[in-house]
């Protein structure tokens, strides 16, 4: 399972999100993002897509993480082609610098992670993992996904071996964590806390931390959270909720 961000376009924009809904039958379209520079993540390609350019897509996957920037019925900007655009969603899968061995790794996780999320989007919407995961260059005859593309029908396959083994969203507990006023918490040994503890934390804004568990096990999780210096008196719970990893907060 890999955390959704919601991080949704703002409706109104002519090239970013106009608001057109989708039309026909669905299928989702494969990319790369072409920007290997090191933290090019999901985060930072929602910046970008937030500045207003004329382009725009449904997800970008990356090694840890996974940003949703449109609604499932409405339309994108990313094929190249009034056929795509129309009836395809869009997942953007981020490029590492392969000749970094401290980067190298991250491609082939988001490529998993992107492999993962095709698989939901087939078993959510009712589409088939053989067929209607397709490619960018299947719509426009641009090399796209670049990097995937040499070895597409394997990428097919984990598709598909995700596909296999979905049986439903996994319900989580949701904490959004503060800053106590005064205090100056190390947010990074919090979020590694929470990391070690099974759990999925994220800094979301300075002196904000995200933090979800699965829910059977999150009320003793954040009991133990409460009781480590790096917590104690410095963060606190300010809401908490069920629901799944697609309910993640932004901000």
């Amino acid at each position: 399972m890999v955390p959704i961000f919601k991080r949704i376009l703002p409706l109104g924009r002519t090239w970013g999100r106009p608001g057109y809904k989708l039309k026909g039958r669905r299928t989702i379209t494969m990319h790369n993002t072409a920007n290997e520079k090191r933290g090019a993540d999901a985060e930072t390609h929602a910046r970008y897509l937030e500045d207003g350019h004329a382009i725009s897509w449904h997800f970008t996957a990356d090694h840890d993480s996974i940003v949703q920037h449109l609604p499932l019925d409405e339309q994108g900007w990313h094929t190249g082609t009034d056929a795509g655009n129309t009836t395809s969603i869009g997942i953007e899968v981020c490029e590492y610098n392969l000749a970094d061995p401290n980067e190298a790794w991250k491609e082939s996780k988001a490529e998993d992670n992107g492999a993962w999320l095709a698989a939901k989007l087939c078993y959510e919407l009712g589409l088939d993992p053989k067929t209607d995961v397709v490619t960018h260059k299947s719509w426009s005859g641009k090399i796209c996904p670049r990097d995937i593309l040499p070895h597409w029908r394997a990428f097919l396959a984990v598709v598909q071996r995700h596909y296999d083994s979905m049986d439903g969203e996994d319900m989580v507990l949701n904490c959004k964590w503060v800053r106590v006023p005064g205090s100056a918490p190390n947010l990074a040994t919090a979020k590694a806390i929470a990391d070690g503890r099974g759990m999925w934390a994220k800094e979301l804004t300075p002196g904000t931390l995200s933090i979800h568990a699965r829910d059977e096990y999150a009320p003793a999780l954040i009991r133990q959270l409460q009781g480590y210096a790096a917590f104690s008196g410095k963060m606190k719970v300010e809401r908490t909720y069920e629901g799944s990893f697609n309910d993640i907060e932004t901000a």
